[in-house]
């Protein structure tokens, strides 16, 4: 028979039969020529999927059971479930909002038996893989809907509930899976169908014998906390973070390279990462979220969008010249698991960055909540790459600004109409006096003399633009990740500032093996004609002032490299990087780095490069120190993030603003050599300066 009489025969889709022969529950049918032929052996085996999927079982168990061929083991464990549910009837009985259920999926809390395989679009289903309406249920999962239903009319805040009901999985994981190793390891050498009989003995009792544990343990803390009295928050609370003094090698490894952990407690974490549904939007989580500490970080050009919530773990930088060895540190001694999903593309990250100068800023300081530098863990971390979407999460934290921005109708413009008036009230007080600035101009004429004198090759001199007002840099933070995909959009946000950007600059990039760095020095603005810009950077690529600037850049970052011992590739030849108003002289360098390395490390040795200090650099940062004016903070210094064995990326935090309530700050700069033009570089920092105040303006 046809492909597509068998289909019919037993009610499903053409699509559905060739799936299951795809990933080979379905055997292949014979072939005449070019035409598929089924005989009695498929119609028999899809009645036995249909059987079994009925009883239970997964698709990955049919597939290992196969045809006709059952396995004692599987059986046993198939049978488990007892009867089944759909969703419909799942919301039916329990009372609640298909919403609430469907997050409940999502979250893990309640736990699918199988995909529906008699749809009529299994293929679409296995790939979509999470969607919780064509799930079966067992009735423990009803059971455990009507109790949150109970406790969510008895005014449980529904955020807790999640957090606390997602903590609990997380230590069930790891419980349900040394459960199983101690049953394989006992009975290994009993014969197959003797095991099976006592699976299905044994694991409803060890069901009985956990489940009876966490009653007992519930209600003995809530005694103590009766006696204690219910002023006491610290009863019966478990820590959020565990310390230990264990001498097991910790999860970030690749930190250990330079640091000296001596006795000092390793901090032991457990993360969970699961795949969430859709691709929710960091930036509107970024936008919903509360607390101390939120970060934002999105390059469309590499394919990477995350937003990081809390902290469960900081390495502060301890001021001074040591402030990258403090925090490798402190990163030596963390020690991570993570359970659930297996398919990150990139793992838990620390995210975090680092002040421009190494002296701690004075207060009072609009920087004081920064730092010289530190590096957090995040209690949540959203990552959306490749179309996909994964949330990592400690035990505890509350998910739902994740959750909302899965199941709510996002605002397609991020910002309403009271921030959109905010910024453009910040605007129209700036008006045009950016673009003037005698202090500047003599700063640079400053640093001319200098030059002058000897001793000093370049300096980069900078502006700090105070605006009486504050800035909402969600709107602003849109609209540059889509007119920037080529740069790194970034908002760290410590309680009520915020310093957000968006910056052309690489700092380093390491996977690894593999480190890649941009050499940025001497610009252009662009005027939007092609022609025009076109004969601009070929100008800029004749001009001797530009081409001595960029050449000290690319020198100082080859040499910096080399002495970190990077073994590099051949030069690349110089271009120009083209941005929405302003070019620039552009090299790439790449290398490959020595085992044992890490971005961190390498950010470290880069930073400060000649591109925002000057050469050499002690002296112009000395020259800077004294002269400028004002902290640069985190401006012109290394934002970014790195995994937990020492691969990421950093950044130099450019084309960035540092808002408050009351004020904001822009910041930009340009550096300053032999036959600089004091205007001219002036003109240079107002177009610096337009990349935000552009996005400011809206469409």
């Amino acid at each position: 028979m046809r492909v597509e009489e068998l289909a019919s025969a037993h009610a499903v889709s053409v699509d559905t039969v060739r799936y299951y022969q795809k990933i080979g529950v379905l055997h292949p049918p014979t072939r005449q020529g070019r035409v598929a032929q089924y005989d009695e052996s498929h119609e028999r085996r899809l009645g036995e999927i249909r059987r079994l999927s009925e009883a239970g079982f997964s698709l990955a168990q049919i597939r290992r059971l196969g045809d006709g061929h059952d396995d004692p083991m599987l059986i046993a464990l198939g049978g488990r479930h007892g009867d089944t549910l759909t969703f419909d009837t799942l919301v039916q009985q329990s009372g609640l909002d298909p919403e609430l259920v469907r997050l409940a999926t999502d979250t893990g809390l309640v736990r699918p038996l199988r995909r529906s395989v008699s749809g009529d679009d299994a293929s679409s289903t296995a790939d979509a893989g999470r969607a919780a309406d064509d799930a079966l249920y067992s009735t423990g999962a009803l059971t455990m809907l009507r109790a949150a239903s109970e406790l969510l009319s008895a005014e449980m805040p529904l955020d807790d509930l999640i957090g606390l009901a997602l903590r609990h999985a997380s230590n069930m994981e790891a419980v349900a899976a040394d459960a199983v190793g101690l049953f394989a390891d006992r009975f290994a050498d009993v014969p197959a169908a003797q095991r099976a009989d006592l699976a299905a003995r044994l694991i409803p009792l060890v069901t009985d014998l956990v489940a009876q544990h966490f009653r007992e343990a519930l209600v003995e803390h809530a005694t103590e906390r009766v006696l204690a009295g219910s002023d006491d928050e610290s009863v019966g609370r478990a820590p959020s973070v565990v310390t230990v003094t264990s001498p097991s090698a910790p999860a970030a490894a690749g930190f250990r390279r330079g640091a000296s952990a001596g006795l000092r407690a390793i901090r032991t974490l457990t993360l969970e990462c699961r795949e969430l549904p859709g691709a929710p939007d960091p930036l509107e989580v970024f936008a919903a979220a509360e607390g101390s500490q939120r970060v934002y970080w999105a390059c469309p050009d590499d394919d990477l969008e995350f937003c990081a919530l809390g902290s469960v773990f900081e390495a502060s930088a301890e001021a001074g010249a040591g402030r990258w060895v403090s925090v490798a540190e402190a990163l030596s001694l963390l020690d991570v698991t993570v359970t659930g999903d297996s398919g990150h593309p990139i793992g838990p990250l620390l995210v975090g960055g680092f002040s421009f100068s190494a002296d701690p800023p004075e207060a009072p300081s609009a920087w004081e909540a920064f730092g010289t530098g530190a590096l957090t863990l995040p209690e949540l971390l959203l990552v959306r790459h490749g179309g996909r979407s994964w949330l990592t999460s400690a035990p505890g934290a509350s998910v739902w600004p994740v959750m909302a921005a899965v199941h709510v109708a996002a605002d397609p413009e991020l910002a309403d109409t009271a921030a959109s008036d905010l910024n453009a009230a910040a605007l129209a007080l700036l008006g045009g006096s950016y673009q003037t600035d005698d202090s500047y101009v003599a700063l640079v004429r400053r640093a001319l003399r200098r030059i002058a004198e000897g001793g000093l090759d370049k300096v980069v001199t900078a502006r700090e633009l105070r605006i009486a007002s504050r800035l909402e840099p969600i709107a602003v933070l849109d609209r540059l990740r889509t007119r920037y995909p080529s740069c790194a959009s970034f908002a760290f946000g410590r309680g009520p500032q915020t310093f957000f950007g968006a910056t052309p600059e690489r700092l380093v990039q390491f996977d690894g093996t593999r480190l890649h760095t941009d050499a940025l020095a001497g610009s252009r603005p662009r005027h939007g004609d092609p022609a025009r810009d076109r004969e601009l950077g070929a100008e800029m690529q004749r001009d001797p002032k530009e081409l001595t600037e960029h050449a000290m850049v690319v020198t100082d970052v080859r040499d910096t490299l080399r002495a970190c011992g990077v073994a590099l590739d051949p030069p690349s030849p110089t271009g120009v990087m083209e941005l929405a108003r302003i070019m620039h002289l552009h090299t790439p360098i790449t290398g490959r780095v020595t085992a044992g390395s890490t971005v961190l490390e390498l950010a470290g040795a880069l930073h400060p490069t000649a591109a925002v200090a000057g050469l050499p650099r002690r002296i112009a940062r000395q020259w800077i120190e004294q002269h400028e004016g004002f902290d640069r903070g985190w401006y012109a210094a290394p934002v970014g993030w790195t995994t937990l064995d020492g691969n990421g990326e950093f950044r130099v935090a450019l084309r960035c603003a540092l808002t408050g309530p009351s004020e904001s700050r822009l910041f930009a700069g340009g550096g300053i050599v032999t036959g600089a033009d004091p205007s001219a570089e002036l003109a240079e920092t107002a177009t610096k300066l337009e990349a935000l105040l552009y996005a400011l303006e809206g469409d």
